[in-house]
């Protein structure tokens, strides 16, 4: 927390004349320097996740929706899209109210309902081309993030009674998702480099030891939109000691190229995925884990008596996209007697289901085409005044470097204060050496523009 008021301060006596907190500008002139930090110092301290996580909390909770919120500000900095625009399809908006009708929201198995369990293997085999998953391997989750925090409290069961070295995480990566496993595990930090669009992995290989409990990583690194490839990959799955789970968070791995597969399912590696970003429902607080049986079984425990089983108003939701889906990869045209069976426990009408898989493929298929069309347009504006500039292949957020100087975060607050645009500073992805700004462009398209001019005008200024 004094790291937190101590950084605030700089940020605060920095603005000069566009500071909203004089008390902290004052503490910063006060402050003197006590020592020096080198980077190992940084990314080994353990105080830095919950610096970083502090620091996200004040970012939304104190900055961004608190004195610094006004009705013109225009938000790029959210991390999702408009729901309202880009939400769910209308065919899986039905499935909810259909449960809602029958009153599907008992409870239920803690890791999910059996066919929702086998709707969701099925579709992960065909996305990933190779028969790696059954039902036995599935949990229904309350989305990513809480599905990551569940499974790092299991693997911290797991090594109650045995000494057990540092978790390893690369960066960039999500603070509550960091915090959660530093509240379990003493935590190295790791800078992955982007290479093009490419994340390799050489430097997490060289950090991970023997009694290494865990391994955290983004396969699509947010905020960059860098993917890891899966042969650096499966090397790293075949480094690792039987000790070690390798979780892996696929939160982004959207609006991009598919992903080729790993060759087997590897007995310690779990795969986090969720609608959050995929289907633009982050408040739904759905999705699923991938592991092998043993470390499921050990889910069951562990949600059975945490919180009871996922919401199970959402079970006929996910089933069905996870059938649409799996259609859709088989280049399925029209549902046909045997996807009516697949579905025959709901009795659905023949051309009510073909209707719906209709619908579901144009809005999907809208919904991608506009989002990667407002994604170019903010890569390519970026690039008319920026230094550096990511153009992802996989996911909606787009990262640059306006050259600069001073953190990001005091970037942030100019930008808002001059010009009501926010975007997510780079220290609130872990990107902790130069000064970067990620755009969230899943926005209307006249705020989109609007956003853009007025950064432009304001990196111009700096110069």
């Amino acid at each position: 927390m004094e790291l937190l008021t101590l950084y605030l301060a700089r940020v605060e006596h920095d603005l000069g004349h566009d500071c909203a907190r004089p008390e902290l500008a004052d503490h910063w002139r006060e402050s003197r320097r006590r020592r020096e930090v080198s980077s190992i110092d940084v990314l080994q301290n353990q105080a830095t996740p919950v610096f970083i996580k502090e620091l996200f909390n004040f970012f939304f909770r104190d900055d961004l929706y608190g004195r610094l919120e006004r009705e013109d500000n225009i938000l790029l900095s959210t991390g999702s899209v408009e729901e309202e625009r880009f939400g769910l399809p209308s065919a899986l908006r039905a499935c909810v109210h259909y449960a809602l009708e029958r009153g599907w929201y008992g409870y239920s198995d803690s890791l999910g309902r059996d066919a929702t369990r086998s709707a969701i293997a099925e579709m992960e085999n065909a996305r990933e081309g190779r028969t790696n998953y059954d039902a036995t391997n599935v949990a229904v989750t309350f989305g990513g993030t809480a599905a990551v925090g569940s499974l790092v409290e299991l693997l911290a069961r797991r090594n109650r009674n045995r000494r057990s070295g540092t978790a390893v995480v690369g960066l960039p990566n999500y603070p509550p998702l960091v915090r959660s496993i530093g509240q379990r595990f003493p935590t190295e930090l790791v800078p992955l480099a982007c290479e093009g669009q490419r994340t390799p992995l050489r430097p997490l290989l060289d950090a991970i030891r023997t009694d290494t409990p865990l391994v955290f990583i983004q396969t699509v690194t947010n905020p960059t939109g860098a993917r890891v490839d899966v042969n650096e990959l499966d090397r790293l799955l075949r480094t690792v000691t039987d000790s070690t789970v390798v979780i892996l968070d696929d939160s982004h791995d959207c609006l991009g190229p598919r992903a080729e597969g790993l060759r087997s399912l590897h007995p310690n590696l779990v795969r986090v995925r969720s609608l959050s970003k995929s289907h633009g429902a982050p408040g739904l607080k759905v999705g699923w884990i991938l592991a092998h049986e043993e470390i499921v079984s050990e889910f069951y425990e562990l949600a059975s008596t945490a919180y009871g089983s996922p919401p199970s108003l959402f079970y006929l939701l996910t089933e069905v996209l996870a059938r649409f889906e799996l259609w859709e990869i088989r280049d399925l045209m029209e549902p046909g007697p045997h996807e009516l069976a697949e579905l025959a426990e709901y009795e659905p009408c023949a051309r009510d289901l073909v209707n719906a898989y209709a619908s579901y493929r144009i809005e999907r298929e809208a919904r991608e085409r506009e989002l990667l069309a407002l994604r170019n347009f903010t890569v390519d504006r970026a690039h008319s005044f920026s230094e550096q500039v990511f153009a992802p292949l996989c996911s909606f957020n787009v990262t640059f470097a306006p050259g600069s100087a001073g953190p990001d975060y005091l970037l942030f607050r100019r930008l808002l204060r001059r010009e009501r645009v926010a975007f997510y500073p780079g220290i609130l992805a872990y990107c902790l050496d130069g000064a970067w700004l990620r755009a969230s462009p899943g926005v209307q398209k006249n705020d989109l523009v609007s956003a853009m001019d007025r950064t432009e005008r304001f990196v111009r200024g700096l110069r």
